[in-house]
This record gives C-alpha cells, sequence and structure tokens, in this order.
C-alpha cells in the first residue's frame, strides 16, 4: 500500500449504497452494495482458510491479482515486453472524488504502471470506468485488462444470458452458477446477435421466483467477454472485458489505455427492477425527443427505384400519417446490389440525376422530415474509395481478403481514414436537411489486423471517436445503430445514438419476443419497432395488419413496406394505429413498463404506467392456448385505491368500446376479459386514472 490512501470510503447516489474497504490481505473489496435502506455498518468478515488451501486466503475483490493463491481470473494478464517478467498490482487504495464517486487504485512503482478504477452512483445505477497508465521505461505487453472484476453476493446462483442469430435474436438461458464458470463472449469484432453485452445473476435458477438480481453491462461495441465463476473455495465473481487479439495492446512510457466503462445494475423485485433499473438509468442519462414515426424504404423497393418512385413512396407514407422519410441502402453511384459502391458516397446519377434535393424537397412539402442510410465503416472492392486506399482496410497487405456481404470494413483506428469518413458525412449533413441517418454495420471484424498486427480494438476506439465526432459537429442530427440489426446494441453505443434497429426480423410474432427481450435493456422509444408486410419476406408467415400495428405501437413506431400494395382496410387499420401511436407516444416514452404475468407461454401482456397514472395495456396472443376457455388477465403495477376508466381501443375508426370504471385492486384481482383469443390477434386498452 501506498500512504496518502484511505483504506475505506463509502458513497451514497440514486437511492444506493457503495462501502469498500481495502486491506494488506485481500485488497480492495465490497463491504456492502445495495439500497441505502439495507445498508449495514458492520464490517466485512475476512475469507476464512479452506482445507488444502492458502494460510491466508486472499478471497475475491475488486483488484485481484494472481500469485497469492487467488483461482479467479484476475484484474491484468500483462509481462514486461523485454523480460517476460509478469506484472503485478497492488491495491493501494481509495480516493474520494464526492458524496457519489471513489477511485480505487492499485500499481507497480517498480514498473510504473497504475490501475484506477473509478466507481459512480449514478441514474440508481453503479457506472466504472477504469484506466491504466504506463510512466515507466519498460514496455508491457497486456494479454487482457479487465474493465470490472465483480464479487458476487452470496445469493447468487442462477446466471441469464442472451443468445440469437442473424434475425433469430431475443433468446435467453437461465444456467445454474455452480462450479465452474458461465461465459459469453464474442470475438468477432462487435457484440454480436445474443443481445446486449451483459450477465444477469439471480437468486433462484427460476426466473419467475427471482427476487434479488444484478446485471453487470460491458459499454463496448467490439469484442468482449463476460464471465460468472463459482471459485473452489466457494466464492464467485463477474469479470467484464473487451478482448484483445495477441499483441494488440502495448503500453510504452506515457501510454494510457482507457478501458471499455461498465454498467452494474441491482433488483430487489426480480427481472421487472432490473429492466426498471436499465430503463431509469438510460433515462437519466440520454434525453430523448419526440419519436417521429418513421417510414423506411428498404422493404419497400430494396435497391430499386428512381427519384419518381421515392417520391411517390413518400406521399403514400405521408397519407397514413408517417413523419420521417428515411431512404434507406442504394442511392449512391453504382449501387444496385450488395457486391459494389461502398465507400463513394454520391448520389447516383441515373437514380437521381438531381441528386438528394428533389427528394428532400418533396419529402418536406409533404410535412415530413429525411433520414439517409449510410455504412461508414465498411467499403466495397469495387469502389473508387478502395481503388484510391486500399492500404485504410483491416487485412491489409494480403493476397486474400475474406469479405462478408461482399464487403472489407475500413479500418477506423487510421487516422486518416477516419478524416476522409468524417468528411463525406459533413458534406451530407452540412446542409441541414438530413436530420437523421441509420448507421449500419453489416459485418463483423476478420482479419482484425493490420499490416499483420493486431488492430480490432483500436478500429473499435476509432468508430467511437467517429461518432462521437459526428454528434458534435451535427447536434440536431440522430443517429440509429444497426449491425445487420441487433448485432451492436451495447451501452457503448448508447453515448452516441438515438435508436437501436433490434433485428432486421420484421415477423410480428418473432418481433414480439426480440422487443420483449430488448425492453429488459432499453426503454420503448430507444427501440425501432417497424411495421412490415404480410406475409413477411422471411418467413413467409401471414399476419393481420392489427396485430402487427399492435406489435409495433411499444416502441419507436415505423413502417417497413409498400403502401401500394396495401387493401383499403389495412391502410385505414394502419393510419388508425399510427393515429393512436402519435396521440400516447409521451406515455410510451416515458411511463414505466410493467410485464403482467401470465401462465401461458403464448400470451404477451406488457402495461406502460405514465407518472400521472393512466396506462396503456397490450394484449398479444402469439399462439393458440391449450385451454378453450380464456382466463381474465390480472392487471398489476396501478395505484390499488384509485379508480380506471377502461376503454378498448379499435384500429378501426369510432369502434372504441367502453368497458367502464374500476378500482386498481379489482383490476389486479379480478383483471380484464383481454386476451383477444385467437393466435396472432391482440387487444390495447386505455386505463384513464380518474
Amino acid at each position: 500500500m501506498q500512504s496518502g490512501y484511505l483504506q475505506e470510503a463509502k458513497i451514497w447516489g440514486g437511492s444506493l449504497c457503495l462501502h469498500l474497504v481495502n486491506s494488506q490481505q485481500c485488497g480492495a473489496r465490497i463491504a456492502f452494495f445495495g439500497a441505502d435502506d439495507a445498508y449495514e455498518t458492520s464490517s466485512l468478515e475476512p475469507p476464512a482458510v479452506v482445507p488444502a488451501g492458502p494460510d491466508v486466503p486472499p478471497g475475491t475483490s475488486l483488484l485481484a491479482m494472481g500469485g497469492a493463491g487467488y483461482s479467479g481470473t484476475g484484474i491484468l494478464d500483462a509481462f514486461v515486453q523485454a523480460s517476460g517478467q509478469i506484472v503485478t498490482l497492488q491495491s493501494w487504495g481509495f480516493v474520494l472524488e464526492g458524496s457519489d464517486e471513489v477511485v480505487a487504485v492499485a500499481g507497480n512503482r517498480d514498473l510504473g504502471l497504475v490501475y484506477r478504477l473509478r466507481l459512480l452512483l449514478k441514474g440508481g445505477a453503479l457506472e466504472i470506468d477504469a484506466e491504466l497508465s504506463h510512466s515507466g521505461e519498460q514496455a508491457i505487453a497486456v494479454e487482457r485488462c479487465a474493465s470490472a472484476l465483480l464479487p458476487l453476493p452470496d445469493w447468487g446462483c442462477g446466471v441469464e444470458a442472451g443468445y440469437g442469430s442473424w434475425s433469430r435474436e431475443g433468446y435467453s438461458a437461465l444456467l445454474p452458477l455452480q462450479p465452474g464458470a458461465v461465459e459469453r463472449s464474442q470475438r468477432l469484432g462487435r457484440p454480436g446477435f445474443f443481445g446486449p453485452p451483459c450477465l444477469s445473476v439471480f437468486d433462484s435458477p427460476k426466473a419467475d421466483e427471482v427476487q434479488r438480481a444484478i446485471r453487470v453491462h460491458l459499454a463496448w461495441s467490439g469484442s468482449c467477454r463476460l464471465r460468472a465463476e463459482r471459485l473452489a473455495d466457494g466464492l464467485s465473481e463477474l469479470v467484464a472485458e473487451a478482448v484483445f487479439d495477441p499483441g494488440e495492446i502495448l503500453l510504452r512510457r506515457g501510454d494510457r489505455l482507457e478501458l471499455p466503462g461498465v454498467v452494474v445494475l441491482i433488483s430487489h423485485s426480480g427481472v421487472e427492477g432490473l429492466a426498471l433499473a436499465s430503463h431509469n438509468y438510460v433515462r437519466h442519462i440520454r434525453s430523448t425527443s419526440v419519436r417521429p414515426v418513421h417510414f423506411n424504404t428498404w422493404e419497400a423497393c430494396y435497391f430499386n427505384f428512381d427519384e419518381q418512385r421515392l417520391k411517390t413512396l413518400a406521399a403514400e407514407a405521408a397519407a397514413l400519417g408517417a413523419e420521417r422519410f428515411v431512404l434507406d441502402d442504394g442511392w449512391f453511384v453504382g449501387r444496385n446490389d450488395d457486391t459494389t459502391s461502398l465507400g463513394d458516397w454520391t448520389p447516383d446519377p441515373v437514380k437521381l440525376p438531381g441528386g438528394l434535393e428533389p427528394v428532400i424537397d418533396e419529402v418536406e412539402r409533404l410535412g415530413m422530415s429525411f433520414g439517409l442510410w449510410v455504412e461508414p465503416e465498411m467499403v466495397s472492392q469495387n469502389s473508387q474509395l478502395f481503388r484510391d486506399h486500399p492500404e485504410w482496410v483491416l487485412g491489409y497487405p494480403g493476397d486474400f481478403l475474406p469479405t462478408g456481404r461482399h464487403q472489407l470494413v475500413l479500418n477506423l483506428g487510421i487516422e486518416a481514414a477516419r478524416e476522409h469518413v468524417f468528411t463525406m458525412l459533413s458534406k451530407l449533413l452540412s446542409g441541414g436537411r438530413i436530420e437523421y441517418i441509420k448507421w449500419d454495420s453489416n459485418r463483423e471484424l476478420y482479419p482484425a489486423t493490420y499490416d499483420g498486427r493486431a488492430a480490432g480494438y483500436r478500429h473499435i476506439e476509432g468508430v467511437h471517436k467517429l461518432l462521437a465526432r459526428v454528434r458534435g459537429t451535427f447536434p440536431g442530427v440522430e443517429i440509429e445503430s444497426c449491425a445487420s440489426g441487433g448485432g451492436r446494441m451495447d451501452f457503448g453505443m448508447l453515448r452516441y445514438v438515438h435508436r437501436y434497429w433490434p433485428s432486421d426480423a420484421t415477423d410480428p410474432v418473432d418481433r414480439a419476443r426480440v422487443q420483449s427481450s430488448v425492453l429488459q435493456h432499453f426503454p420503448p422509444e430507444l427501440i425501432g419497432t417497424h411495421v412490415g408486410a404480410s406475409p413477411n419476406g422471411l418467413t413467409g408467415r401471414q399476419t393481420s395488419m392489427s396485430f402487427r400495428v399492435l406489435v409495433a405501437l411499444f416502441g419507436h413506431m415505423g413502417l417497413e413496406l409498400d403502401p401500394g400494395r396495401l387493401s383499403d382496410k389495412e391502410r385505414e387499420t394502419l393510419a388508425s394505429g399510427i393515429s393512436i401511436y402519435r396521440r400516447f407516444r409521451g406515455l410510451l416514452h416515458s411511463g414505466r413498463l410493467i410485464v403482467q404475468k401470465t401462465h401461458d407461454p403464448n400470451l404477451n401482456c406488457d402495461l406502460i404506467v405514465s407518472s400521472g397514472g393512466d396506462g396503456l395495456l397490450r394484449v398479444l396472443r402469439t399462439g393458440m392456448n391449450a385451454w378453450p376457455r380464456h382466463p381474465r388477465v390480472a392487471v398489476r403495477g396501478l395505484d390499488s385505491a384509485a379508480k380506471y376508466f377502461v376503454t378498448r381501443l379499435s384500429l378501426s375508426r369510432g369502434d372504441d368500446r367502453i368497458l367502464g370504471t374500476f378500482t386498481g385492486a379489482s383490476l389486479a384481482w379480478t383483471g380484464l376479459a383481454a386476451d383477444p383469443g385467437r393466435p396472432q390477434s391482440g387487444s390495447l386498452f386505455h386505463l384513464k386514472k380518474c
């Protein structure tokens, strides 16, 4: 230890308390983390000596290292490049930065290496930021360095991890935390279709029995690892870290490695409490403007359009109630399929002889704003950009460059490449008429090398730098994060984007699952939820317009279809749904989401309650009930003593049905006859607090 550091620290913030202690034996440990009303001042007992274990057991800590009998992952694996000497760190203590912030410090004085772990209670969550700084003479090779090494509470016995694949996102598994580890990792340069890079630890191996829960999010958009492990002595820990490739991180004198941040959420009310904590945190750090109804051109016409076709689509979209027109892929020179032209971001003179301006003029005349699809991180081999700068791609130089979706990745760790992309984006955005960009990333990073050296981590750093610069230069432009759908939905992107596209699947049955999963992490206003065509292009499933609309309502609503192919009845239903969305989006995008528990896996019930007490209840039936009779739906989360005027909202104009006035207690006890009965149908209710 070094003098001048505190050996004990307590911080409070957002009804949370964090108490840390430091000792020669165990290093920096968490004595308490939880709700402030549950805080106890009793000191943390040192870990017990176990048979055949170390005489001085190291235990789990925030800054644990190997070498003293500690069997866990550890905070750092590094060595001195010249000598191969293993780098060790000693926990020095804490520095208080205020009532809600503390920095834990560890270091190696002989090598000039310091690890700082900043812990801040913010928005009802614990934010953790870490950095490794080097002031010594010898270069240090870092094989891995954790952003957070979190000792888990004794009650943790189940770990939830997401999984999925392209257009099949939104699945999860609850696994027992037994001796051994549960790991969620991605090695191809983005978090991937498993969902946000996070793990949740529960006090029960059964989801419907969970009370206490903790969730750890890694705020990183690249390769990552989260690992929950039960150690041999029965203690457990969770490590969250970016994945470095061999030789990628070499620290020389004066270098500093800023590690991805971590967000820790806790709940005393199960999975529902975790979702609420996550929504509260996101809304605390991200203010959201009114979410206009989107019309996106992709599934309406794909690459097949010209200026007149776009103007026709714009008129049809505006007639339905759309408020923003987003021109997707295919607008730039030579782009008639996905094999060519990425990187040449000028309007195609064949499709758009007048450029984008005539289309924007028409969109604005119709009362809508204009948005544009771009994929700034990628380049086609058949493009002028690649011909001019083949040295800017990941994998350079190489006789064979493996492609994905027929494209390569621009190495945005190269400042010149990053400057080129920013200049291109500036030309598009400087006129002030493009208010929204759909920022796509349609492939993973392979090979994540440059000149034979690992480059994936620095590339993602470059992506974040570029996004930060675009946001700073064009603060009025909104950005959507899309990565073949849900391939990059993480808290690292949250600092720069206004919305996520959670999946390329627009089939409403699949979307109901995907959106329920994503809503565990992000509030509705950040989730793009579009009404697609029927039959669906991916699944071939036919669904009613009313069902598609109801699925899309609880998010940032949009359209992903050709209005010209709709029947008059479908247009009426869609326009009515858009009208309902516009009427209630203030509630939808600020209220508290309460998932209503049912015993029917094919019945999804969600309630969003405003701060004033009004609510919207949506009931979706995705498949058949096992019984011919449909039980009433109990509505939890209302004020039990208040009365509610309940109306069943119809997607046929003028057909709303008044059900009557009920107390919150009766709605929770007796429930509503809300089950729509037939598969792939739904119901929507407005609960007006009297």
